[in-house]
């Protein structure tokens, strides 16, 4: 798997969030996020806020590297999620993939 080692600029917020990003093949993108309490609400789950942020960064990158060299595409999402709380020493974990490609 490809990795961007100069992603994300110093300023961005995966930054803060020591966000990794791979690029296992063309229209899919994987990202992980280590559990550290600080992510974590009170009854142990991931708060919304981080789910909602590292969602966005997968769906930018697989539309923005699907329709390379191009550069207009539309998206959307589709999340599914275990309802299971992710213990404070792991990985979160989000892989984004294209599923469909058209011309319109």
């Amino acid at each position: 798997m490809s990795d961007l080692v100069d992603y994300p600029p110093v300023e961005h917020l995966g930054r803060d969030l020591h966000i990794a990003y791979g690029l296992p093949e063309r229209g899919r993108i994987r990202l992980t996020v280590p559990v550290v309490k600080e992510i974590l609400q009170p009854d142990g789950t991931v708060q919304t806020e981080l789910l909602a942020t590292i969602l966005d960064e997968a769906t930018g990158f697989v539309s923005v590297f699907t329709c390379l060299p191009d550069w207009a595409s539309t998206a959307s999402l589709s999340i599914g999620i275990t309802g299971e709380a992710v213990r404070p020493e792991g990985l979160l974990e989000v892989v984004a993939r294209r599923v469909r490609v058209s011309s319109r």
